[in-house]
C-alpha cells in the first residue's frame, strides 16, 4: 500500500479483513487480529487510528471497548458485499 492511500482506502483494506476470517454481520475480530493481518499483507503504513476511525464513522464497524474488539456491523457487511462484487467485475473485464 503506498503512502497516498486514503483514509477510506485503509478503512476498506481494514474491513476486508472481516472477509478474510469470512465473518458475518454481528461478529467481532479482535485488534490484535487485525493488526496482525494487516502486518502480514505488509500494509504497515496504514494509519490504523485514522481507517478504523472512518470505518466507525461509516458504521461498518462497531468498537466493543470491553473487549477491545470491532464487531462488523450489516452495513459493514453490505459494504464487504459491494467491494468484492466490484472487484470480481474488474477482473472479468
Amino acid at each position: 500500500m503506498t503512502s497516498k492511500a486514503s483514509v477510506e482506502q485503509m478503512a476498506r483494506q481494514l474491513l476486508d479483513v472481516f472477509a478474510e476470517f469470512k465473518l458475518r454481520a454481528g461478529q467481532c475480530l479482535s485488534i490484535a487480529n487485525i493488526k496482525m493481518v494487516l502486518h502480514e499483507r505488509a500494509e504497515r503504513s496504514m494509519d490504523f487510528q485514522r481507517a478504523s476511525e472512518y470505518a466507525v464513522a461509516q458504521g461498518w464497524i462497531e468498537l466493543q471497548k470491553h473487549t477491545w474488539v470491532y464487531r462488523l456491523t450489516p452495513k459493514g457487511h453490505a459494504a464487504l458485499a459491494d467491494q468484492h462484487a466490484a472487484a470480481t467485475e474488474l477482473a472479468a473485464a
